[in-house]
């Protein structure tokens, strides 16, 4: 009998536990407008008037407890309790005060626990082995704003800085007087170039600022957006540093936040930035948005030739005496240095005064170089000519008789006949002609008799 009423305490503990294991997971407790269906434990946290959004509880001693929560208008405090007393802390989990009995233990006017807060769970644990066990917590939210005092306005404010910014694109074309030259030798022409400047530009009008928002509650605020519109409906980026909205902004905290937005013109606008909270809270701030004087970039160019040098020094948009299309002339004198066809090329180039970019244009005139002073005199071509016969190693005979067996014997007695005779080329001649004969008679001759043979 005894074995079996400790099994069943033992099953009856098992459970106990269970519960108490399920409570500290799911408890999730909501009041007011908030309630989810959940009842809160103990009623006098849940009705009081003056804080009608305390949160729920938990009634098991532990060294570590965790709370989900929902405060739709942020933490006011966080209340740590352990037997008849507790300790207070703050919307981020700093400690405040404590609130205990004169004759508790842990009366220290310090913290006792490490409360961590994130943006759904508040985290409690003990500091010291001898802290009291954490009974239960109770995380107090903000009121809705709507009962007096419940909620001070956020403190809006914001900077707006405008540019309007031309940029200047340069073209340069260049042309010469005449597409080709013929020169003798030594000989030099004029030719005259034109070198043609235009310009096209591209404008660029931002705005940019930062919105500050300050909440001035000693308790957090949520943050569910930040807007930036620029008259009549342009919306512009804006970035929260160190948020990601939405966000709690806490007690007393400050959030910058970035925009800017490229217009298309330098009108006068109105630039409104708007701070969205809670559910349906909103504070704007207004500003203005004006244009101040316009900066240029690479309005001036200074431009020279390979060949000539500067060329009208600098030219600048917005010079008096300078209208665009804007065209400068200058010539070069081009002389024939050595025979033969060749190309002048010569280019110009422009260097804006900003950016420093490079523009150029090229033109090319085709020169023919002949003449007198460029053909060979006759003692020259008789060499040339003894040249190319040395080294083809060709003769009159050699062609006449073709390149078979019988021309290169005859060729070569032709040769050998050739250094004898000196410069009596006609005794040379008489003696190839005669060798030419009898050597075709003696073919005819031995053809002859093998014919008659068969």
């Amino acid at each position: 009998m005894q074995s079996k009423l400790r099994f069943f305490a033992s099953l009856l503990l098992i459970f106990s536990l269970s519960l108490g294991i399920l409570s500290l997971s799911s408890t999730f407790l909501r009041a007011d407008d908030y309630n989810t269906g959940s009842e809160c434990d103990q009623s006098e946290y849940c009705e009081k008037e003056d804080q009608p959004y305390s949160e729920g509880d938990y009634y098991v001693r532990i060294d570590e407890a965790y709370l989900p929560y929902y405060c739709p208008f942020g933490i006011q405090d966080i209340r740590v309790k352990a037997g008849n007393g507790y300790e207070k802390y703050g919307a981020t989990g700093v400690f405040i005060d404590e609130f205990y009995g004169p004759n508790q233990a842990n009366d220290n006017d310090d913290a006792d626990y490490d409360v961590d807060v994130d943006s759904s769970t508040v985290t409690v644990t003990k500091i010291y082995e001898t802290t009291q066990d954490i009974s239960h917590i109770e995380i107090w939210c903000n009121g809705d704003g709507q009962g007096e005092g419940d909620l001070d306005p956020l403190t809006i404010s914001k900077t707006v800085e405008t540019s309007f910014t031309r940029t200047w694109n340069w073209v340069i074309e260049k042309i010469a007087g005449v597409e080709s030259l013929e020169l003798e030798l030594g000989e030099s022409k004029t030719v005259n170039y034109e070198v043609t400047f235009t310009h096209s530009y591209e404008d660029e009008f931002k705005v940019w600022g930062e919105i500050t928002v300050e909440n001035p509650n000693a308790f957090g605020v949520l943050i569910t957006s930040v807007t930036d519109i620029i008259s009549p409906d342009i919306n512009a980026e804006v970035a929260c540093i160190g948020y990601s909205l939405p966000a709690t902004l806490g007690a007393g905290s400050t959030m910058i936040c970035t925009y800017e937005k490229e217009l298309d013109d330098s009108i006068a606008r109105t630039n409104i930035a708007t701070v969205y909270f809670d559910e349906e809270g909103e504070e704007d701030t207004e500003v203005d948005v004006t244009f101040g004087e316009m900066i240029q970039i690479d309005e001036c160019i200074t431009v020279s030739d390979d060949k000539y040098g500067e060329i009208a020094g600098e030219i600048c948009f917005g010079d008096k005496d300078i209208e665009f299309p804007y065209t400068e002339e200058y010539s070069l004198e081009i002389e024939a240095e050595e025979c033969g066809d060749s190309e002048f090329i010569n280019t110009v180039t422009g260097i804006t005064n900003d950016t420093e970019s490079k523009i150029e244009d090229s033109v090319t005139v085709d020169i023919s170089v002949g003449g007198d002073a460029c053909m060979p005199d006759e003692e020259e071509e008789e060499e040339e000519e003894e040249e190319e016969e040395e080294e083809n190693g060709d003769d009159d005979t050699g062609d006449v008789l073709g390149d078979d067996d019988t021309g290169d014997v005859l060729g070569a007695s032709t040769v050998v006949l050739a250094s004898t005779a000196g410069e009596d080329t006609t005794l040379l001649y008489l003696i190839q002609y005669v060798l030419i004969l009898l050597t075709g008679a003696s073919l005819l001759s031995l053809g002859n008799a093998y014919y008659n043979r068969r």
